[in-house]
């Protein structure tokens, strides 16, 4: 790890460095301890720290020690003697009794075993016993060491039967759902987005007229402290390289190692709306994968609050599309999307069609996870979401 020569970079840099808790998935009492992956590299880099963790239980009360089984959720502080640098939060859970998986039996097929791996089938069927061992210990090695198994073993317990969240919601990856957005708005823990803006020709023209507001979330890759990065993709790209659009445009910028919190992003709309002529019945929401996830979740908790959404290569959670039933849709995505799958979009917009919501779906059959491309260059695009106003009392009924 090499000493950055800025403290913009010094942040960067420790956003990136991983906090682990020995384990992430643990039956005790007490709560697991936490620290830096490589804690010689980060004290080399800040100096000596300190770790100030403080734990919540589901119903987003801060505990001290975990007594039922489920999730919670840690905020840790990473301070040193100059004061607080950052925090993190992180998703643990607690099963409700420690596991003897020497007596655990794996389901292991043999039909299943891709050819791949070069193993005669035969073979495989003799050493059963040693295969089941095997992932059993990846397994269990996984668990203890992996954040994201214990958000989903989280969102599974908490899933009712029936339910297309975790399902649909999770690929490969996890997405911090509305859990960790009222935890951190409880606890006065959201970030403050920074953004780009472009004003359209003729804003200055009339000062009595009111303009289209259009959002433009980007993607994990553009997350940290410079705001110039928000300009690298989509929609952001087009307008900064020639704005055409009739409207305002902003695209703000999610911190490192965060994610697009729906609280975080109201305030930062409350904040947009004083400072600029926006007419409030044509706010349009737009986004690009992380961005894409952020669009279906913020719209699903705020739906009044847009005329038009457009998330390109995104996903979310099935279950709450019921609220978007009145609003205008266009989703996109890549057919050969090897980040996203393509599922995670159809689910989202099966699932609006279910409730007789109003989506459009384009998928560019030969296009990887660069869906966006294509998107943002669409004809239609634009006259259709110009086209788009609020339609208040009809998504407060479907609320």
């Amino acid at each position: 790890m090499s000493i950055p020569d800025s403290d913009e970079q010094l942040l960067n840099t420790l956003a990136n460095a991983r906090i682990l808790f020995t384990p992430f998935v643990f039956s005790e009492n007490t709560f697991p301890e936490c620290e830096f992956e490589h804690p010689l590299a980060v004290r080399e880099l800040i100096g000596p720290y300190r770790l100030n963790t403080a734990f919540y239980d589901v119903n987003f009360q801060q505990v001290h020690s975990p007594v039922e089984p489920g999730r919670y959720g840690a905020i840790v502080e990473i301070c040193t003697d100059t004061g607080l640098l950052q925090k993190r939060y992180i998703t643990l859970y607690k099963q409700p009794h420690e596991i003897d998986w020497r007596k655990v039996e794996l389901p292991l097929s043999i039909a299943e075993m891709p050819a791949g791996l070069g193993l005669s089938p035969v073979v495989v069927q003799e050493q059963m016993g040693w295969m089941a061992d095997l992932f059993k210990r990846a397994l269990i090695k996984h668990l203890a060491s992996d954040e994201e198994s214990a958000a989903f073993l989280a969102e599974l317990s908490e899933t009712e039967l029936g339910s297309r969240r975790a399902t649909c919601a999770r690929f490969g990856f996890t997405v911090p759902g509305a859990w960790w957005d009222n935890l951190r708005a409880r606890t006065d823990n959201l970030y403050r987005p920074q953004y780009l803006s472009w004003l359209p020709d003729g804003y200055d023209a009339n000062p009595a007229k009111r303009w289209p507001l259009i959002i433009f979330l980007h993607g994990a890759g553009e997350r940290g402290n410079d705001v110039a990065m928000v300009s690298k993709n989509g929609l952001a790209k087009n307008v900064a390289v020639h704005n055409n659009l009739p409207a305002i445009v902003i695209a703000p910028q999610c911190p490192a190692r965060e994610w697009w919190l729906p609280s975080a992003l109201n305030r930062m709309l409350d904040e947009v709306m004083l400072k600029y002529r926006v007419d409030p019945d044509r706010v349009c929401l737009t986004g690009l994968s992380m961005g894409g996830f952020g669009t279906w979740a913020w719209s699903m908790a705020n739906p009044e609050r847009f005329a038009a959404l457009v998330p390109v290569c995104g996903g979310g959670d099935p279950d709450g599309a019921k609220r978007l039933k009145g609003l205008p849709i266009w989703a996109f995505h890549g057919g050969q999307d090897e980040v996203v799958p393509l599922r995670a979009s159809e689910c989202m917009v099966e699932a609006v069609w279910s409730t007789g919501g109003n989506a459009r779906f384009t998928i560019y059959p030969d296009t990887g996870h660069d869906s966006w491309t294509a998107a943002y260059s669409e004809p239609e695009l634009c006259p259709w979401l110009f086209a788009q106003r609020r339609q208040k009392e009809k998504l407060k009924t479907e609320s």
